[in-house]
């Protein structure tokens, strides 16, 4: 019989300041932070992929290594 699986961990998010310039900026009605007048194209193409272009030549392929690297740092500083 295989052994039971443990209760995951909660997930917790502190709430600071940064929360709140994010609902002030959030457009009304959106759920993301793309403003009214730009379009997720847009974003891609002016924000998204630059940002990729300095990941590789860091020898990174992409934003999931960056969450990587912090969630480690993050472990740990708080062990």
């Amino acid at each position: 019989m295989a052994p039971k699986a443990a209760a995951p961990a909660p997930r917790l998010i502190a709430v600071d300041d940064h929360l709140e310039f994010a609902q002030q900026v959030l457009s009304a009605g959106s759920r993301n932070l793309i403003a009214s007048h730009e379009n997720y194209l847009d974003f891609l193409q002016q924000v998204i992929h630059p940002a990729r272009d300095i990941l590789h030549v860091h020898y990174l392929k992409g934003f999931h290594e960056l969450r990587v690297a912090y969630v480690c740092e993050r472990y740990e500083q708080i062990t």
